[in-house]
């Protein structure tokens, strides 16, 4: 038996049989004198024909031929049941409406009916590749459950659109026109499927591009850029539902026209429209919903991920520039003032097509009313723009005494320990509260401007129905229109008040969003202190030219100084985060930061600690299970902090929370100083690494740490003599510059140094007389 065909000959075949041949005979036998059943009854013979060789010879039912076979079986059937020559022309509307909603369905199946409907059509080879692509990618299933949702979509379009030319089209037209939409329709939905899969199937494999960061604008089209198809089905669905909402007003004025004329099964065929749009725009409402929700909460991620991700690349920039508050801000409360403001790009676009197609349908009713319902843009530019720009004026200066507000709180947390021991939260309270004045007195001005667009956002709509319907009125008692036109118009007047609502509310929602996206990209604009792109030599001296430190490969070197502000600036300057220090001749801020920081690591006590388990905690950046349980029990070990471990009750499974607030001062130290062993890197710069703990702690902590780090190049800080004595060499810091240089024992000589090793007098100056003896 000869295996059917598949690919382009079989779906030229359908359109042939099952499409063209109905129409071309139907329009013939018509022609002829024949009757609608007559003709309708003798097109569908070839495809029933077609349909049962199908049957009889290959045992499987082709799902197009099927498909027209049942538009025009059950088209026949409903024409039957009434005279209404124009609601015998929107027959197929039913069936196509019914097949929308059936491929939908089709996403609760293990296969979505796009993807079996495709297959059907393809070459056998290409289909075993669909087939495996199922079965093996995420990405393709994710790609085919997106276009079964498009086409579904497609069909349910298709249905108003029949209903719409049924209505409006020259009867002679309907035919033709309808069945060019149904050609079109399958050939969009084969073609555009194949393309739309591949298509998307590349792009998952692209890295994602970097925000665009010139303006609000164009940082706020990036975020639609990024999911195109979803913005586009919301847009499908907002203005289909926004059009469709003025369907029921139409459906019921015809109803009630043939009321009037007592034609009851007129009547009775209106009232089943009437419940199938009524069906079709609650999922549709629902549809959009769910789409538009998925929108924002892409696009509010979105900004928040982008965000974080300059946070990190920042890294001490950030805190230098006091830049805390302003991502805390931006996570609270821009990123979902940015998402919400994408809402325009659904319901927005179906309010300004609905809004037109309110005023066609009132334009065939009196152009009177057409004219009073255009009228309204001009009126609601004067009342709404003025007032959006006015937001964005008082909301930008709200929104930087916010972000001020934001990073005080967050100074006054992590500094409450702190003002506690000095007494200092009375004074940061009345800044905190004179802070909070301010932006309380900027919240007045932006609810000012925000309650007025509010309140238009209820009233023109209110407005707009009251003038439409009592200029309706007044025309009926003048019989210039029907009852059943009176009863439209009321509806459609009803309806007005959504898209006139969503004008409004859009325009609320961007002004807000232009604010916060032009914070969002302030933000992403700061570039970190070192923008350096040159490759880290790996191995080298590493020389402060500001103090004179030099350090050489592979030594265990120690800085003590009185001053813990010159130390910090010494590491700083090793590691790249401020000019003034090279690596092998090469200046630090000027290596590329990424890979500088995977050799060079700067240890400090302030460095965070991150939520999750101890092995998540200590291991920072590298994987757990990479590293392995005896890695990190290792440099825990090397920490000395075994104790840590054996006093948490799931050991290293134990939580630790966010800044290691369950843990003492003393176990922060060494699980920071534990994260900084296990990363090995080629140079550690350790910042006081021992300052809280007790001497025999600390005694235990330099004997590891030296062995550790035996042959690799470090450098700590510390004034403690147990640190000092376990360095191969000491340099002494004095007014920023190294002063004295040797081992802990030759430096004791020296009284300065012994006075600050012993707790005496420090060394605050390099022409300190001590110093020169």
């Amino acid at each position: 038996m000869r295996a059917p065909r598949s690919g382009p000959a079989a779906f030229t075949g359908f359109l042939l049989i099952d499409l063209v041949v109905p129409l071309a005979s139907y329009y013939v036998l018509r022609a002829l004198g024949a009757s609608v059943w007559t003709a309708l009854l003798t097109g569908a013979a070839l495809p029933m024909l077609r349909l049962s060789a199908g049957l009889v010879l290959r045992r499987r039912v082709p799902g197009a031929s099927l498909f027209v076979l049942g538009l025009i079986t059950v088209g026949t059937a409903i024409g039957l049941m009434t005279a209404d020559s124009r609601l015998l022309m929107a027959r197929e509307s039913y069936l196509t409406g019914f097949v929308g909603v059936w491929v939908l369905l089709s996403l609760l199946r293990a296969r979505p009916l796009v993807f079996t409907a495709t297959v059907g059509f393809m070459p056998p080879a290409p289909a075993e590749d669909w087939h495996r692509s199922w079965e093996t990618s995420e990405t393709f299933r994710r790609a085919m459950r997106g276009m079964t949702w498009g086409f579904g979509l497609a069909f349910l379009i298709d249905a108003a659109a029949r209903v719409v030319m049924s209505y409006t089209l020259p009867l002679d037209l309907v035919p033709a026109t309808s069945a060019a939409l149904l050609a079109v329709l399958l050939v969009v939905v084969v073609r555009t499927g194949k393309a739309w899969g591949r298509r998307h199937m590349r792009r998952s494999t692209v890295p994602p591009r970097r925000p665009h960061t010139r303006g609000p604008w164009s940082y706020l089209a990036w975020l639609v850029s990024r999911q195109r198809g979803r913005v586009t089905l919301g847009a499908v669905l907002g203005s289909a539902w926004m059009m469709g909402l003025a369907l029921p007003p139409y459906v019921l004025s015809r109803a009630i026209d043939s009321l009037a004329k007592s034609q009851q099964n007129v009547v009775l065929g209106w009232t089943a429209v009437l419940l199938l749009v009524g069906g079709v725009l609650a999922g549709l409402s629902i549809w959009r919903h769910r789409t538009m929700t998925r929108v924002r909460m892409d696009a509010a991620l979105r900004t928040v991920s982008e965000v974080n991700a300059h946070g990190i690349r920042l890294g001490d920039t950030m805190a230098r520039r006091a830049l805390t508050g302003e991502v805390v801000a931006i996570g609270g409360g821009d990123a979902w003032t940015i998402g919400r403001s994408l809402t325009a790009t659904g319901p927005g676009v179906g309010a300004v097509l609905a809004y037109v197609v309110i005023a066609v349908l009132l334009l065939r009713i009196s152009v009177l009313l057409a004219v009073v319902v255009l009228a309204g843009v001009p009126v609601l530019a004067l009342v709404v723009g003025p007032a959006t720009r006015r937001l964005r004026t008082v909301g930008t200066p709200y929104r930087e005494q916010q972000s001020r507000v934001t990073g005080r709180i967050v100074d006054i947390v992590a500094g409450l320990g702190v003002l506690n021991g000095l007494g200092g939260k009375a004074v940061y309270a009345d800044r905190f509260r004179a802070e909070s004045q301010r932006l309380l007195q900027h919240g007045y001005r932006v609810g000012r401007v925000t309650s007025v667009i509010q309140a238009a956002g209820l009233g023109l709509p209110t407005l707009f129905s009251a003038v439409v319907v009592w200029l309706a009125a007044r025309l009926a008692v003048e019989g210039s229109i029907t009852v059943g036109e009176l009863v439209a118009v009321a509806g459609y007047a009803a309806v007005l008040a959504v898209p006139v609502a969503s004008f409004i509310e859009g325009a609320l929602d961007l002004s807000q969003a232009l604010v916060a996206a032009r914070r969002v990209t302030d933000f992403l604009d700061v570039r970190p202190d070192s923008t350096g792109s040159a490759v880290p030599p790996g191995r080298g001296d590493l020389i402060d030219e500001a103090s004179g430190l030099r350090i050489a490969p592979g030594t265990f070197a120690a800085v003590a100084t009185a001053q813990y502000s010159d130390a910090v600036a010494l590491v700083d300057r090793l590691g790249g985060f401020r000019p003034g220090a090279t690596w092998a001749g090469q200046p630090t801020s000027e290596l590329d930061p990424a890979q500088l920081h995977k050799q060079v690591l700067v240890a400090d006590n302030d460095a965070a600690l991150f939520a999750g388990s101890l092995a998540q905690v200590v291991a920072g950046r590298l994987d757990v299970a990479d590293l392995g349980e005896a890695a990190i029990l290792d440099a825990l070990h090397t920490a000395a902090a075994d104790d840590v471990v054996r006093g948490l009750p799931e050991g290293l499974g134990s939580r630790i929370d966010s800044g290691g607030r369950n843990l003492s001062g003393g176990q922060r130290q060494r699980v920071r100083l534990a994260r900084a062993t296990i990363a090995d890197p080629t140079v550690l710069l350790a910042v006081d690494p021992t300052s809280a703990l007790d001497a025999a702690t600390e005694a235990t902590v330099v004997d590891r740490l030296t062995h550790h780090r035996r042959g690799k190049t470090t450098l700590v800080t510390s004034t403690s003599a147990l640190v000092l004595q376990g360095a191969d060499v000491v340099h002494l810091l004095a007014d920023g510059r190294v002063v004295a240089s040797g081992t802990h024992t030759a430096l004791l000589a020296n009284p300065a140094y012994a006075a600050l090793v012993h707790r005496g007098r420090p060394v605050t100056s390099a022409h300190d007389p001590e110093i020169q003896a």
